[in-house]
Parts: C-alpha cells; structure tokens; sequence
C-alpha cells in the first residue's frame, strides 16, 4: 500500500502527533508499505528533530476541502492524525478535511481521541475506521459506518521501548533514594511543570533524586524561568534536556509525574507507576480508567487544592513499595506493545476489502 500520514505538530499541540505517527509510519514500512508523513500549513517541527520519513508541510492557503490535492498521487489508505483540541473548537473543518480524504482514497482511518462521529450532521463521509486508544468502549458514541479500534490495545508505541522493558524487568532501583522524572511532553502547553515546582521543590521530597525534562519545544522564556526557580530553590533537581533519552530516564525510574497524553502508554508498558497531571476535567475523566484499573494516580490540576493533591498521591507511591509493584505489573499486563501492528493489520485488512469489492464490482459490470 501507499500510506499516507498527515498530522499537527506544534507548540500547542505538542509532539505527541509526531511520535504517534512516526511509530505508525516504522511499523507499516517494516510491512514493506510506502510511508509519507504530512503536517498542516500551521504545524511545525523543532529544530533537531530526527524523523524517520521525510516529512512535508501542506500549504498554507489551500481550503480545509481542498487540501487532498496537495497528496501524493496514487494513494491506498491515509491516517489522519490531527489536533483534537482543534477538532473540537470546528468541527466542520475536521469533517472537511476528513470527507476530502475519503474522496481522495477509500481507505482512510482517523486517530480520534474524543472518538465521536461528527460527520453525518455535516453530510460528509466517515472515515472507515475510527481509532481511540485513550478510550473506553462505554465512553464513545458509536458510528454508524466506522470500524472502532478503542482501548489499550490500540497504544502505539516506539519499537526501541521493547529492549527497555526487558533491561528494566531485569534490574531493580538498589539506591539509598528513590528516583522521580518529571515530564510533559514536548512543549507543557499548560505549563504543568511549573505548576508542580512548589510541590517537587518542597521539604517533603528533599532526599529524592529529581528529573525534570525540559521539552524540546519548550521556549526559551519558559526554560529560563524552570531553570531560575530550581537554582533559587538550592534543591539537587536535575534539569534535563528532553529531546533525547527521556525513555531511558523513564525506563530507571521509580516514580513519573506525566501528563495524560501518549507517555502514560509507554510507561505503563515499561512497568513505571505514574501520577498524571490532568490540565482540565476533560482528561481527568478520560483517565479514569487508568486509575481504577491501579496502573496510575491522576490529579486535577485546575482544582483550587492541586499541589496538596499532587503531594499526597506522590507520597502515596512513594511510601509504599507495594503499591509501586502493584502499578507496575498492572500496566505491563494491560498494556502489551503491538497496538501499531494491529492498527497496520486493520488498515490492510480493509484495504483488501474495498480492493475486493471494487474488482467484484468491474466483473459484474463486465
């Protein structure tokens, strides 16, 4: 097949698009698939960013309908994995750009966090599969012509992820202190990180060993600013740069405080206990599951009590090394590393129907 991503990236969006669809990208070329990653006219990747596929920028000025003819040409299937938030705010474009694809190709699978079907109230085709990783079957309202692909099963992963769950299945923290990372994402477009200082800076946490990740999409005023509070804080907290490695960091720790995006996936297949800091109660209640499965606690950061929130759950963790097994074995048990393959399996599987039924149909008119 010749296999078409197109994605945001940006400051705002953050980089989870990116490595959603890069991950996909690796998997479908390991199927000896053609792979061309796309991001929209106001996307933009960091400098440094090392990507596996050539990537290119749709121009600015084409209409959210008439974007499909900036695609490669002879095209079997396209993902679109585009900017929730975004989607949410117009759903009309979505469904524009998303009905154009599907004019452009019968193939087309939409990764969708919210997972609703915003189509037919426009008059404009669904795509013919619907992915939601982040959610539960009970939290979608079904399509009527989309296959669903929901659940943890669906988590796309990076491959590299699979020798860092066996090397840390292998070793055990033998320190005197326990080690915590700290890291949202690419960008922290909520400013997460510095919402958690006060707590990660405080007398109570004193004797542990500190990571924070600086993003690489964080601005040079928002790093500067980090920087300063750490130093006037006279805490060893490491301030580490997060454009590589950050895996590594995870795969050694003891405890991560994250946000609720991709990252909670990939921690929970490599056994690492978690407290996700939610921005708002749109991603507190979607994690809810998370939490009452005990693979991870999660926070409410827009609540008037967050920082004594976020200092009891990590205490919680902290104290008790049984609860830390018991989140670990959880999310390597839930979450098992092939959701790419099986979303590569799904999207060949129905490009081999519409193929079928295309060729059934130029018999029967032969």
């Amino acid at each position: 097949m010749n296999v078409l991503f197109r994605f945001d990236v940006s400051n705002d969006v953050g980089m989870g698009h990116f490595a959603r669809c890069q991950n996909l990208a690796d998997e479908f070329a390991q199927h000896n698939h053609t792979v061309t990653l796309m991001i929209g006219p106001s996307s933009t990747l960091p400098v440094g960013t090392e990507a596996n596929h050539q990537v290119s920028v749709l121009d600015g000025r084409s209409d959210p309908a008439e974007e499909h003819n900036s695609y490669p040409d002879n095209l079997d299937a396209i993902v679109f994995d585009l900017n929730h938030r975004q989607m949410m705010k117009e759903p009309r474009r979505l469904a524009q750009i998303v009905d154009a694809g599907c004019n452009h190709c019968d193939t087309v699978a939409l990764i969708d966090s919210v997972g609703e079907d915003r189509f037919r109230a426009f008059g404009m085709r669904e795509p013919a599969i619907i992915i939601s990783p982040y959610l539960e079957a009970d939290a979608v309202r079904p399509s009527s012509q989309s296959t669903q692909l929901m659940g943890a099963q669906y988590a796309v992963l990076n491959q590299n992820l699979r020798s860092l769950r066996c090397k840390r299945m292998d070793n055990s923290n033998d320190g005197d202190k326990l080690k915590l990372v700290v890291s949202f994402g690419g960008s922290d477009p909520w400013k997460l990180t510095d919402r958690c200082l006060p707590v990660l800076l405080g007398q109570e946490f004193r004797h542990f060993e500190i990571a924070i990740v600086a993003g690489p999409l964080f601005g040079t005023q928002y790093r500067s600013m980090i920087e300063k509070k750490i130093s006037e804080a006279n805490r060893p907290v490491c301030f580490v740069d997060g454009a590589k490695g950050v895996m590594e960091l995870f795969s050694e720790c003891d405890v991560a405080v994250i946000a609720p995006g991709l990252t909670r996936y990939e921690l929970a297949y490599l056994g690492v206990p978690s407290v996700l800091v939610c921005p708002d109660r749109y991603f507190y209640d979607a994690t809810q599951s998370f939490e009452q499965d005990g693979i991870a606690s999660r926070v409410l950061a827009d609540g008037s009590n967050f920082e004594a929130a976020l200092e009891f759950q990590l205490q919680r963790l902290c104290s008790d090394p049984e609860l830390r097994q018991k989140f670990s074995q959880t999310g390597l048990k839930i979450v098992d590393g092939h959701g790419a393959r099986r979303i590569c399996d799904a999207v060949f599987n129905q490009y081999s129907a519409n193929l079928a039924d295309a060729q059934s149909t130029v018999a029967s008119n032969g």
